[in-house]
């Protein structure tokens, strides 16, 4: 993959900034009820936030890094096929 030139900002940036909130709002959510004797309640809280979490990453990497790739594969690929 050829270097990067253009920074073409996040894709959709307040959803990026829901995910992050939600997964941080989770994680607080599963400490307060762990302090308060709900541990059920805490580890479903807490698994939920972790998939908030990977969620958040997920957007960062596809928006930041994979858009790029496919750009680069499928200019490639068309300039393959018009040789």
């Amino acid at each position: 993959m050829r270097p990067r030139r253009g920074d073409y900002g996040f894709d959709a940036p307040y959803v990026l900034l829901g995910l992050a909130t939600a997964a941080a709002l989770g994680l607080g959510a599963a400490i307060i009820l762990l302090v308060n004797s709900f541990p059920t309640l805490a580890s479903l809280s807490l698994a939920a936030s972790v998939v908030f979490a990977l969620s958040t990453l997920s957007f960062l990497w596809t928006t930041r890094r994979r858009k790029f790739m496919v750009w680069d594969e499928l200019l490639a690929s068309l300039a393959a096929a018009r040789r």
